[in-house]
C-alpha cells in the first residue's frame, strides 16, 4: 500500500499556523475520563459533554465552551488546501480539536501500515519536530494509531496529538493541538478528549 507524500502532508499537517511553546517530560499516567466533569483550566470553567460530529458517525467529549471554528479563521490557521473540515476551538482559538475524513481508502487492518507511512513522511518533512510517543491503542472499540510531537510555528511551538483510524473504509485523522505553553494545563485533557471518541456505525444485517 503506497500513499503520495504530499497528499499525506496536506491532509494531516495542513500547514498549520499557530502559537506554541517549550519542552516538557512525557508523563505516562493515564488520561482521566471527562464526560460529565466540570474543571477549571487556566482560570476558566469547562464543562465536558459528548458531541457528535456531522453525520453522526463519531462522537467525542469536549468542553462545552468549544465552538466550531469559522471558515475565515480556519483559513488563517490552516492555510493548506486540504485543511480539516471540522475544527472545534476555544474562544482564543489556541486549543483545537480537528477531524479530517481523508480520501485514502483503507481497511481496519491497514491502519498501522498507513500511519507508519504517514509518520515517516512527517518526520522527513518536519526535521525540527520533537517526538514524544507513537504506537497503537484501542479507542471506542477500534484499533487506532497515535503519535504526539512538538513543532515550531511562527514565534512559538505547537504540541500535536494525532489519532488515525478507519471509518467507513477510509482513513480519518483526529488531531488535538495547543501551544507548548499550555501543555501543562491541556496535554492530558487533549489525550482524554481523543480517548473519549466513540464510533456510531449502523448495524449490519448479520449483526442483528
Amino acid at each position: 500500500m503506497k500513499y503520495a507524500d504530499e497528499k499525506i502532508i496536506a491532509m494531516i499537517f495542513g500547514g498549520v499556523k499557530e502559537e506554541q511553546e517549550k519542552d516538557r517530560k512525557e508523563e505516562d499516567s493515564p488520561s482521566p475520563p471527562l464526560e460529565g466533569m466540570t474543571l477549571h483550566v487556566q482560570g476558566e470553567r469547562h464543562q465536558f459533554a459528548r458531541r457528535f460530529i456531522p453525520g453522526g458517525e463519531a462522537s467525542i467529549v469536549l468542553s462545552q465552551a468549544f465552538t466550531v471554528m469559522d471558515e475565515g479563521t480556519a483559513r488563517l490557521k490552516y492555510p493548506a488546501e486540504r485543511r480539516p473540515k471540522l475544527i472545534f476551538t476555544n474562544e482564543q482559538t489556541s486549543i483545537n480539536v480537528a477531524f479530517q475524513q481523508t480520501g485514502f481508502e483503507i481497511e481496519a487492518d491497514d491502519v498501522e501500515e498507513f500511519s507508519g507511512t504517514m509518520l515517516a513522511v512527517l518526520k522527513r518533512s518536519q526535521p525540527a519536530a520533537r517526538w514524544f510517543q507513537e504506537g497503537m491503542r484501542e479507542v471506542g472499540g477500534k484499533q487506532v494509531a497515535f503519535f504526539a510531537y512538538l513543532t515550531p510555528a511562527l514565534d512559538c511551538n505547537l504540541y500535536n496529538l494525532m489519532l488515525i483510524a478507519e471509518l467507513n473504509g477510509r482513513a480519518i485523522a483526529c488531531t488535538f493541538n495547543c501551544m507548548e505553553e499550555e501543555m501543562d494545563d491541556w496535554k492530558k485533557l487533549g489525550e482524554a478528549m481523543l480517548a473519549s471518541i466513540k464510533w456510531h456505525l449502523p448495524e449490519k444485517e448479520g449483526d442483528r
